[in-house]
């Protein structure tokens, strides 16, 4: 198995789909969690909302879907790794 670089300050990929939900402004954020150094696919990644206990974990692609209120932040972590806010 590849090393992961200890930082995963750079998220390739983030793609926001936003739907409008209802007068709650509740967005649904899918993206992919990859390695800065390798490009790799994160596996197991949290994607938590900031202040909450709401999340979900990346798959075997690294990619992860949540929703969320407009104007809320995203966490990712993972063992190992530097947590980053989105």
């Amino acid at each position: 198995m590849k090393t992961f670089a200890k930082s995963i300050s750079a998220i390739l990929l983030l793609v926001l789909s936003v739907f409008a939900a209802s007068a709650q402004e509740k967005v649904l954020v899918s993206g992919r969690v990859l390695s800065e150094s390798t490009s790799e696919s994160i596996v197991g990644a949290n994607v938590l909302i900031k202040g909450t206990t709401v999340g979900t974990m990346t798959d075997q692609d690294g990619q992860f879907t949540i929703e969320a209120s407009a104007g809320q932040t995203l966490e990712i972590m993972c063992l190992g790794m530097q947590t980053i806010a989105l």
